[in-house]
């Protein structure tokens, strides 16, 4: 059997549920186990995991239960570790964004008390220049939900 020609049968029996879904992990439990051993198992891991998903996300929960406990649980915790290490940097800066931005709205709000209607518009692209372009559309809705709040 190919290896396309498994994974259309283990996509198939995941998909079943039931008995067949029963089979197909029981196969990867008893006869692939030392796939899941060592660093290669972690990606195997992954890898297998990817594939259920696919198939039935519904299935998730019992393979995270069955096959969770058949990797190498120091090494995904060190592996986990290391890439909430390698997140938090990206984290911090995120939320400091989130601070600098969530100021930017209240000198914007401060300052759109004190402008006419017409004045409005202007100020308002002005300030949508200051932000960075992914975070313009969630501010714009964000704002205008306050102006409808407002009225």
């Amino acid at each position: 059997m190919s290896n396309e020609e498994f994974k259309a049968a283990f996509l198939t029996a995941i998909r079943a549920g039931g008995a067949e879904r029963e089979r197909a992990f029981v196969f990867f439990e008893t006869k692939l186990a030392d796939s899941f051993k060592g660093e290669p198992g972690l990606q195997f891991y992954e890898d297998f995991l990817a594939l259920v998903e696919e198939a039935d996300p519904r299935a998730m929960d019992e393979a995270r239960k069955r096959f969770f406990p058949l990797i190498d649980q120091k090494l995904f915790g060190k592996k986990a570790l290391s890439a909430f290490a390698d997140a938090l940097p990206g984290y911090v800066e995120s939320r400091t964004k989130e601070v600098e931005v969530k100021g930017m709205i209240a000198d914007f709000l401060t300052g759109a008390d004190d402008l006419e209607d017409n004045q409005l518009y202007p100020f308002v692209a002005r300030f949508l220049e200051t932000i960075e372009p992914h975070l313009r559309v969630s501010l714009v809705v964000f704002l205008l939900g306050l102006v409808t709040q407002k009225k």
